[in-house]
């Protein structure tokens, strides 16, 4: 018994590392994140997964018995915890504002290739 509960910890405990490394595969876009909390995720996503991996775990708590019937439910709300914690935090990306800056570099780089393409010295005057 106790050889199977330390066993679920540990599955648990990578199952959630899996999840974390899925947020951040999943995390692209342009600009920087945004650190915003979001109640909703916590309420529908962690808490419900963090019950279920406790409930896989103890056995006098309601639901026990069927998760330690179908241990592949605790797996799946591990990844959900791993996925959840963190977008509970990170929930989105800021676009980055387009600044005089960034219109400047590319209207230079516009310019050097051009500049390259039409009026090369070297090429000047020979024929092909």
């Amino acid at each position: 018994m106790f050889g199977d509960t330390v066993k679920m910890i540990l599955m648990s405990c990578v199952y959630a590392v899996f999840g974390l490394m899925l947020f951040y595969a999943t995390r692209v876009g342009d600009g920087k994140q945004v650190k915003r909390f979001s109640l909703s995720t916590l309420l529908i996503m962690v808490l419900p997964a963090l019950y279920v991996i406790i409930a896989g775990i103890i056995p006098d708590i309601p639901f026990s018995e069927q998760l330690h019937s179908h241990p592949e439910a605790v797996n799946f709300a591990a990844v959900a915890l791993g996925y959840g914690i963190p977008y509970t935090f990170l929930s989105g990306y800021e676009l980055a504002e387009k600044t005089e800056n960034n219109n400047e570099t590319t209207a230079e780089a516009d310019e050097t290739s051009g500049s390259d393409e039409n009026n090369n010295p070297s090429e000047q005057g020979v024929t092909k």
